[in-house]
């Protein structure tokens, strides 16, 4: 009889959970090493950034410096370790050349020639490594478009002559992005803007009448931005 007793409780402690074994079993579950879950490129993104550059341009023979900022838009897909995407920004800009000209003559004659980037947008592929899962490095290269201003002031005779907008360029750069947290990203960016050989139509307020140059320029210009990946 107490055999009998013995087993039957043996049987009910083991069914209700409160034996050796299932504690030992709950033990473990608790302190099983959580799941890493790899992180990944894949998904799109919006964010801001701003930055400087540099311009020359052959309207005004000079160089010239300035600031913006703006935005992108884009979206990744990873394979492996390569990452390839699209992406396309705008920004505001300031980045500006100047020349200034004085001519001593009977009359005597000044001049004043500026050309201003006022904004700029592209459109560019992205292709990309990744190191450790949460770092990116990559180069992009894309059409860029610029409203551009021009500007020419002289005095004796007296005149102004104004221009503005400007043909697709080509975009070509490179950067380094890095995930803070899975859905925010900081990145550094170089790149260069070629605009060759653009005919600009002047139109002359007072003084000649208006002419037709041929303009090239080009732009060098570092940024850094903030993104939001949300899917």
């Amino acid at each position: 009889m107490r055999r009998f007793l013995l087993a039957s409780t043996t049987l009910i402690t083991l069914a209700t959970g409160f034996g050796p074994i299932a504690t030992t079993s709950s033990w473990a579950a608790d302190f099983a090493p959580p799941v890493v879950i790899a992180s990944t490129w894949t998904g799109c993104f919006i964010g801001v950034h701003g930055g400087g550059g540099t311009q020359s341009d052959s309207q005004t023979s000079m160089s010239g410096a300035g600031v913006f900022g703006g935005g992108h838009a884009g979206c990744n897909y990873q394979i492996h370790n390569f990452v390839v995407g699209i992406e396309a920004e705008g920004a505001w800009s300031n980045i500006r050349t100047r020349n200034d000209t004085i001519v001593l003559t009977a009359g005597g004659m000044s001049s004043l020639a500026t050309e201003t980037n006022k904004s700029f947008y592209d459109v560019a592929m992205r292709l990309g490594y990744t190191f450790f899962d949460r770092t990116l490095i990559y180069t992009k290269i894309g059409m860029v478009w610029s409203n551009q201003s021009y500007d020419r002031v002289t005095t004796n005779p007296s005149s102004t002559t104004t221009a503005n907008w400007r043909t697709p360029g080509l975009l070509v750069g490179e950067g380094f992005e890095h995930e803070i947290t899975p859905q925010w990203i900081a990145r550094i960016e170089m790149d260069m803007l070629f605009f060759d050989a653009t005919n600009v139509t002047f139109a002359t307020t007072g003084g000649p009448p208006g002419f037709i140059q041929t303009v090239t320029s080009r732009d060098v210009i570092g940024k850094v931005g903030l993104s939001y990946k949300f899917f």
